[in-house]
């Protein structure tokens, strides 16, 4: 059995055993120690870890598409997970993420409505092309028809 956490991250079900085993053993307060220690490392130090480069699906917008997104910021998303505009316009966790790329929370809901708004335009977008699509798979569809009846 697979376990798909989310689109990007899929887990075997012995990863998932061997996580969950990991994480009963710790302590509340061990736990929490953790998280503090990885907050703080993840403040202090640029990561210098290269991001792997993921092709967006077809629909999905670039980040550096909204306005005051450079490809540094591209980059700090990216690397926690944030690969397009429109996982951006799902975000809920601003503070957090406001924290964790030093960016003010205001900016960061600027880009979020702005996010849902490209989001909106390439969704009806999508539609549209699937739309022409069909009508002209249809006309193509009819012409065979006419010319098997010939």
């Amino acid at each position: 059995m697979i376990w798909i956490l989310n689109p990007r991250i899929i887990l075997t079900e012995e990863e998932l055993e061997e996580g969950l085993e990991e994480a009963e053993t710790l302590s509340e307060e061990d736990l929490e120690e953790l998280e503090v220690e990885e907050l703080e490392a993840s403040k202090k130090k640029k990561s210098k870890k290269k991001v792997e480069e993921v092709t967006l699906s077809v629909g999905e917008t670039e980040l550096t598409t909204i306005k005051g997104i450079d490809k540094t910021i591209a980059k700090k998303l990216k690397e926690i997970g944030i690969f397009s505009a429109e996982d951006l316009a799902e975000e809920t966790e601003i503070a957090e993420l406001s924290e964790i790329i030093e960016v003010p929370v205001e900016q960061i809901k600027e880009w979020i409505k702005e996010a849902k708004v490209t989001a909106k335009k390439e969704g009806e977008e999508k539609e549209k092309k699937l739309a022409k699509q069909k009508k002209a798979k249809k006309k193509v569809e009819k012409e065979e028809v006419k010319q098997i009846e010939s």
